[in-house]
């Protein structure tokens, strides 16, 4: 066999058993479908879930939100910039200024509600390939795949 047979061989191998590789596939495909029932509120998908977290956030520190979106906070706080010049998020008020939270605006709050429409819709379109696939049970798999790969908070 030639290197580039072997070449091949190997990047056919890479793309039928990569983790990565599907599970990217599957969050691009995802993100599509969300983003394309979220239109009418002017989010997408990956915007909703963060507005989601900080409502459900009760206080939590941006370092403490990111590891519950899997973000660093680096990443969370430049996601959280396009949210701050929409009006949809604020700081929130802290007694000890070196803690730092955010909140949602009364904007925010009514776009999540106006997104928790097209999100239903996405979520019932996914879940109506429960004769393919157990949503419920992946969803729990790879939330433990999630843990068991994440020490002290920091990837493998």
């Amino acid at each position: 066999m030639d290197r580039t047979s072997n070449f091949s061989a190997n990047c056919d191998a890479i793309a039928s058993r990569c983790a990565l590789f599907a599970t990217r596939r599957l969050a691009r495909t995802l993100t599509r479908l969300y983003d394309a029932e979220l239109t009418a509120t002017g989010l997408r998908g990956t915007q909703f879930n963060v507005l989601v977290a900080i409502a459900r956030s009760r206080g939590r520190t941006l370092t403490e939100l990111g590891d519950a979106l899997g973000m660093d906070r680096t990443t969370l706080t430049h996601a959280l910039r396009p949210l701050r010049r929409a009006h949809l998020v604020r700081d929130a008020n802290n007694i000890d200024r070196r803690v730092r939270t955010v909140e949602l605006t009364s904007l925010g709050k009514q776009r999540v509600s106006a997104g928790m429409v097209g999100w239903q819709r996405a979520q019932e379109q996914v879940e109506a390939t429960r004769s393919a696939v157990d949503w419920s049970e992946l969803n729990a798999q790879l939330r433990r795949l999630n843990r068991l790969l994440i020490v002290d908070g920091q990837s493998q």
